[in-house]
């Protein structure tokens, strides 16, 4: 079959890219028919997604909490850069010694891809949205979807759900990151589409009522640099968040590029890797 084919390939990217579109191809009926059913009946019809028809409106405030000082750091080449890193590192912390509020809303920022590894513009907003069929993990599965970096300005981004709550779990230092409806950050390795390559996964957001979900599922450990930008760690696999347009089923679009969770021992991946600003939303 030509599934078995992509899997003969040994190509980890082309066999999860040739995954995505046949499951784009399979969802094609499906978001046909919900849209047609949401003309009629209004948006709200699609009751099985985790959203509002309407995602929350681009916010007029933005007070950055925990903001890169990119000024400065642009003056320092790449490798003082990384060396930087290297000899500072990041620190691990929790919600109090970050100063970072439970009941605030807030926008996850990619930032700068400074040593031009990821392929990725840094600026860009984690997010999920319901309007492509694409991020959909299952058709069969209305219980997860894949997360994506979008970029400001859009479309897409206007259309995408932004906003996020970072929640602590009691007993250790690690947050749960999840959306108004309730649905978490995580990554997962169940579904075939999962797999990035053998050194990242892609990551989604689950309904915490879903069945069979792992024990702790969906914990995340903070750290931050020296200029205030966070790594944010998966606890289950202990891999960082990150964006990379480096294998072809990165990218959904000019637009948006699907985010995932890298082994910090993975080859040839800088130091400046997944850094991302946590800005609080006001208003």
């Amino acid at each position: 079959s030509i599934q078995a084919l992509a899997q003969a390939s040994g190509n980890p990217a082309d066999h999860s890219s040739f995954l995505r579109g046949q499951s784009k191809m399979r969802s094609s009926g499906f978001v046909a028919l919900a849209t047609a059913l949401a003309m009629i009946q209004g948006l709200n019809a699609i009751s099985f997604w985790p959203f509002s028809a309407d995602p929350e409106p681009e916010p007029q405030i933005l007070q950055e909490d925990k903001v890169e000082k990119v000024a400065t750091a642009s003056k320092m080449d790449v490798g003082q850069k990384q060396q930087s890193q290297t000899a500072h590192g990041f620190r691990r912390g929790n919600m109090t010694s970050f100063g970072l509020d439970e009941d605030a809303r807030y926008m996850i920022r990619l930032g700068p891809d400074v040593s031009g590894y990821q392929r990725q513009t840094g600026g860009w907003y984690l997010g999920a949205s319901h309007w492509n069929a694409s991020d959909r993990r299952d058709p069969r599965d209305h219980s997860s979807m894949y997360v994506g970096a979008f970029m400001p300005g859009t479309q897409a981004f206007r259309q995408a759900h932004l906003h996020w709550f970072i929640e602590h779990v009691p007993g250790s230092d690690a947050v749960r990151i999840s959306q108004s409806s309730g649905w978490y950050l995580t990554a997962h390795t169940k579904n075939p589409m999962d797999a990035r390559n053998k050194d990242s996964t892609y990551t989604i957001i689950v309904n915490p009522a879903a069945p069979h979900l792992p024990e702790r599922d969906g914990e995340w450990l903070l750290e931050q640099n020296e200029w205030g930008a966070f790594r944010l760690i998966h606890s289950g696999s202990s891999r960082y968040l990150t964006a990379h347009r480096r294998v072809t089923a990165d990218t959904r679009g000019e637009d948006v590029t699907y985010t995932c969770v890298m082994d910090p021992k993975a080859e040839s991946v800088p130091a400046t890797d997944g850094r991302w600003n946590l800005v609080k939303v006001v208003g």
